[in-house]
């Protein structure tokens, strides 16, 4: 293959890498194409679009400029200048040199999706949406037009042609990230009960729950909700609430129906892969069937399961181990279960035939690795399912903080900038602008078993990132996560600031060593001596709300101890589900800590319960010497904001927001700040 031919070859390649928004891996393929033939308009300008992307503003012009110089009228490489001047002087300025640059080719399609996009920046979606349509008529293929339109229908309230068009993407090439995440954007702004729900794709909430679409945190919520939606379940869920705390009868979970509604849903499957179920209905369900299973399981001789029944049996006893065993203990189940256990010991001290099923029966309620002599379970040949749930019973550590995790390793990572993370995030710096950085630090402290910190490393550009976290278990388990996801950027060690080197760090997340009582004014002070010049700290703080709830919850309770045992802490959990929805201390099983057994400690028995508002925190941080930059919402703080009206500039007038819808804030306080 001649030069020539072989860098288009590379070209079509690079131009597909950049069209799903692998940028780093696209460069690459560009680069090797660019080497064959230097003067190759379309690779220049396509290259100078991924560059600037990073932020890389001086080449990205370089290799846009070479490419006008040999094509004058070339739509990439003005829009690659269009998007540099956006990032000095905002989308006005861009849009008004992507309109010059339109009036002389009206019907040049990447500089109508580009004019689409400066538009939708700012908040002329009408015409975003118009521009977009005409980008379309002329590429009705296009797939960042096709996600451009389904974004500004997302703007512009048409929800149902945002979801028809996104799920049809996702069909497409399930590794189109940036669809993934706009379809995930779409759902948080449904509410429960939304007819659009049914429409939904339950396998794309599989894939999100395995694909960095979004934080696991949101993504639960979302999955409990499209679970309730399904019909067949529905039935199941409403015929246990209205027995519960009884148990359905055995007969009646024997019910053949039940096959498709539980046991096929790869949905409910994707969700036990998680520590924590935040859903009291859900739990319930899933309560009544480690009941049967366990029945079954002592009816049986040495005979097993049908593999569909102990694959899903082995599916719950891994969840259960991961969420520590959380959900309370059925009538008649405590006998049951030491029998069992009983017997299958004797049986494994005679080298006496096991049931497969015995292992996840017994999984379900109590930690295998502290059974006696459990590891010469090892030594005998178990089905699949049942040699995997030794193998992560047996092995893996228990952190005492479980970490929400994406399930399995992304197939294609769409790393992104920080800035653009942050914004993502819903994080609007204002006209603070972060120093660009190619490999920020990002230290994460108190992490547990990592979720933000692993988020960081796969979606962050560059990033290094140290987890730090004084208990062993909670680092050996973030360590065995970013060595299962292929993180090499992410270290997981056991420490506290001490252990952080020498700082300069460009993110700080403070993780919840601020979330103790009497923790925060004096780790304040003591964590911007870490960051760099103009790093910032991420403050993570129960927030007025939550606050609220615990004080709520410990009257209600009494005094709860940090040593609580097991059951007294199940005892709490059922406690506080069974009281009103309107119950300030009911409102803590809307957080995923709650459906853990050792975060759910630490939070009913360690969290700061004393009052502390948004007006509070700002008085905190000027006495630390720190200066606000933004604050995190979410999707219930999003729908309450206006689109007409600019964010609140500082925590005072967070804190009059705050005070006008009282739903907001429900859990924490995540707040971003600088070096005064």
């Amino acid at each position: 293959m001649n030069p020539l031919d072989q860098a288009k070859t590379l070209f079509y390649r690079a131009l597909e890498l950049h069209g799903r928004e692998q940028l780093p891996q696209a460069e690459v393929v560009y680069r090797e194409a660019l080497a064959l033939a230097p003067e190759r308009v379309s690779i220049l300008a396509n290259l100078g679009a991924v560059v600037v992307r990073d932020g890389r503003y001086e080449e990205a012009q370089q290799l846009a400029q070479r490419a006008l110089q040999l094509e004058p009228d070339c739509p990439v490489a003005l829009a690659v200048l269009a998007e540099i001047e956006r990032s000095h002087k905002g989308p006005a300025a861009a849009l008004a040199t992507v309109g010059r640059a339109l009036s002389g080719n009206p019907n040049e399609p990447d500089l109508l999706l580009h004019s689409s996009a400066m538009r939708a920046e700012l908040g002329q979606f009408a015409d975003a949406f118009d521009d977009c349509e005409r980008a379309l008529v002329l590429r009705p293929a296009h797939v960042p037009s096709r996600l451009q339109r389904a974004l500004l229908n997302l703007d512009l309230g048409r929800f149902q042609a945002a979801l028809d068009e996104l799920q049809a993407l996702l069909q497409q090439d399930p590794r189109f990230l940036p669809a993934g995440e706009a379809w995930v954007k779409l759902l948080n702004t449904l509410e429960p009960g939304d007819a659009l729900l049914q429409r939904v794709q339950p396998a794309l909430m599989v894939r999100a729950l395995d694909t960095p679409w979004a934080p696991i945190r949101q993504l639960l919520a979302l999955a409990c909700r499209l679970l309730q939606a399904e019909p067949k379940l529905a039935a199941w869920l409403q015929r246990i609430e209205t027995a519960w705390p009884q148990r359905l009868p055995d007969y009646s979970l024997a019910d053949l129906r039940l096959a498709p509604a539980v046991l096929d849903s790869a949905l409910l499957r994707a969700l036990l892969r998680q520590p924590a179920l935040p859903d009291a209905s859900l739990q319930h369900l899933l309560a009544n069937l480690r009941a049967w299973l366990l029945a079954r399981a002592s009816a049986a001789k040495t005979h097993g399961e049908s593999p569909q029944l102990l694959a899903f049996h082995c599916a719950l006893a891994a969840h259960c181990s991961r969420s520590q065993h959380v959900y309370p203990l059925l009538e008649g189940e405590r006998t049951s279960l030491l029998q069992l256990r009983h017997r299958m010991l004797l049986a494994l001290n005679a080298g006496q035939p096991i049931a497969p099923g015995w292992l996840p029966a017994v999984a379900s309620y109590l930690p295998l690795a502290g059974l006696r002599d459990a590891q010469r379970l090892r030594e005998r040949a178990w089905p699949t399912p049942v040699q995997a749930l030794l193998n992560s019973a047996l092995i893996a550590p228990t952190p005492l903080l479980p970490a929400l995790r994406w399930n399995r390793g992304s197939v294609s990572p769409r790393a992104i900038s920080l800035a653009d993370y942050l914004l993502e995030c819903r994080v609007p710096l204002g006209g603070f602008r972060l120093p660009s950085v190619p490999d920020p630090r990002v230290l994460a402290l108190a992490a547990g078993a990592g979720e933000w910190a692993i988020e960081l490393a796969v979606r962050v550009l560059g990033a290094k990132v140290l987890a730090l976290d004084p208990d062993s278990d909670c680092a050996a388990a973030c360590r065995e996560q970013a060595h299962q996801l292929r993180l090499p950027q992410l270290r997981c060690e056991v420490g506290a600031l001490a252990a952080a080197g020498a700082g300069g760090y460009t993110v700080i997340d403070s993780g919840r060593s601020l979330l103790m009582t009497g923790a925060a004014a004096p780790q304040l002070l003591e964590l911007k001596r870490w960051l760099a010049p103009r790093g910032l700290l991420r403050i993570r703080i129960a927030s007025s709300r939550l606050r609220q709830a615990l004080r709520a919850a410990r009257v209600y309770l009494g005094a709860f101890p940090a040593g609580a045992s097991t059951e007294l802490l199940r005892e709490a959990r059922e406690l506080l589900l069974a009281l009103p929805p309107t119950d300030p201390a009911r409102s803590l099983s809307r957080l995923a800590e709650f459906h853990a057994l050792g975060s759910c400690r630490s939070l009913l028995a360690e969290f700061d319960d004393s009052p502390l508002d948004l007006d509070g925190l700002s008085a905190l941080l000027q006495a630390a010497g720190l200066k606000f930059r933004a604050l995190e919402f979410g999707p219930v703080e999003r729908s309450a904001l206006s689109p007409e009206r600019a964010l609140p500039a500082d925590l005072r007038a967070w804190a009059e927001f705050e005070a006008a819808h009282p739903q907001t804030f429900s859990g924490y306080y995540a707040v971003w700040v600088g070096l005064a």
